[in-house]
């Protein structure tokens, strides 16, 4: 592509300032790395929406039309959007999405970062309502939106290699002194958030164990259990670090082992944080939550569990497992997400 192409024009939903969760960092992570290979120009909707569910249908679709305006200033007609929802297929997605490809007089993907369980009206008006492109978590959501006779493509979380890495012995302990953690305990982490659907109970055995201290790093975002989630976690001897922190990767670095609870509460389908523990060289248990297993069941050093309840015993007997650097596929990077979105917009040109 030459930089004299017309732009990709990506919008994004809700948008937090604080880049702590995962739709928050995969929209960073990605203009960046689609900004490398092709023009692109992005825009996000407002943060926070209140009232009751009609007033943020409304507010909704009226942000997709300050997209557009957004859009009409810069003065060229895109090559294609990429509607990246923070939601599933939903009827009002769709209807979203018809409004950008309507008003920006382009052909449009539509991304669903989140598990796609989509509602059945949704899936009825599919086949009408389609854009000409759409990329999904999963392959059981590919598959489900093929039954229905509308074509869907793949897409994943990616990794940045160069900044999530393996550490020596040296740096883990130097880094332990720094964050002020026990610098001879077995550290076990997780990196989420702190509210009870996150099955973080699986969490409370480890933190009872000597000579093992469990490190949770939670993001700012806050819910009506956090604080007596915290309290039974920290009874437990959990180690919660709390808010935004600009250099995670070092605390990956000081690490021993990681852990993925799962929980319903719907995060992005590949966690970020699974990749960056993979990428730093840690031994992982994780519970086969959405696309884990399908995109990472080759990668060594991650063990799969299918209850949460056996996370203990299992993270007891890897902890022990050598640290080395691994050879994540080439297209777990972000360039690889990238150009996966990128040919997911040649092909919507094509179908237009």
């Amino acid at each position: 592509m030459k930089r004299g192409d017309a732009p990709i024009y990506l919008v994004w939903e809700e948008v937090d300032a604080i880049p702590d969760e995962g739709y928050d960092r995969f929209s960073g992570e990605l203009v960046k790395a689609l900004g490398a290979i092709h023009p692109v120009i992005s825009h996000a909707t407002p943060k926070k929406i209140p009232g009751r569910a009609g007033v943020r249908f409304i507010v909704r679709q009226l942000s997709m039309l300050a997209a557009v305006r957004k859009l009409a200033s810069h003065g060229r007609r895109p090559r294609a959007i990429v509607y990246a929802s923070r939601h599933e297929l939903t009827v009002p997605g769709l209807l979203r999405a018809r409004l950008l490809r309507w008003f920006g007089r382009a052909p449009l993907v539509i991304m669903v970062l989140v598990p796609n369980h989509a509602s059945r009206p949704a899936l009825r008006l599919l086949r009408w309502l389609a854009p000409e492109g759409i990329l999904l978590g999963t392959e059981r959501e590919i598959a489900t939106v093929r039954r229905h006779g509308v074509d869907a493509e793949l897409i994943w979380s990616g990794v940045d290699t160069s900044r999530f890495r393996p550490g020596d012995e040296a740096e883990k302990r130097s880094l332990r002194r720094h964050y002020g953690l026990p610098t001879e305990d077995r550290i076990v982490l997780h990196v989420g958030h702190l509210r009870g659907s996150r099955g973080l109970e699986a969490l409370l055995p480890l933190g009872s164990t000597a000579g093992i201290t469990v490190l949770l790093v939670v993001s700012h975002r806050r819910w009506p259990d956090s604080e007596q989630v915290k309290a039974e976690l920290e009874r437990h001897g959990v180690v919660v670090m709390e808010g935004y922190q600009a250099r995670v990767e070092e605390i990956y670095r000081l690490a021993d082992c990681y852990v993925f609870p799962g929980g319903d509460d719907r995060a992005v389908s590949l966690p970020l944080s699974i990749l960056e523990a993979a990428a730093s060289g840690l031994p992982v248990v994780s519970v086969r939550y959405e696309a884990v297993p399908e995109r990472l069941a080759a990668v060594d050093g991650i063990e799969f569990v299918e209850d949460s309840s056996v996370i203990p015993a299992r993270v007891l007997a890897v902890m022990g497992s050598r640290r080395t650097a691994r050879e994540l596929p080439a297209e777990l990077g972000w360039d690889g997400v990238a150009r996966t979105v990128l040919a997911a917009v040649e092909s919507a040109i094509q179908r237009r």
